[in-house]
């Protein structure tokens, strides 16, 4: 996972959750949350502290209501210009 992002090494952990207070996931009450959590070593970095070799970590989360992206419908009778 995430290999096109040039760290062979790199971990990574994608966790896809969704609230549905109706139990489906894909209605318009629903709410879908993305988290990625990821690290990398650090090997030309000092071992400081005597803990091995040093760690970089990022963690990010999306959280999107389903129906905010939507394809709108054609307008035939609205813009003159069309």
């Amino acid at each position: 996972m995430l290999a096109d992002q040039g760290t062979p090494s790199q971990r990574a952990r994608v966790t896809v959750t969704c609230d549905a207070p109706a139990g489906n996931c894909h209605v318009g009450t629903s709410v879908i949350t993305v988290r990625v959590d990821s690290g990398v070593d650090l090997p030309f970095f000092p071992a400081i502290l005597g803990k091995g070799a040093a760690v970089f970590s990022l963690d990010a989360t999306h959280t999107v209501p389903i129906g905010q992206y939507v394809e709108s419908g054609s307008d035939d009778g609205g813009d003159p210009e069309r």
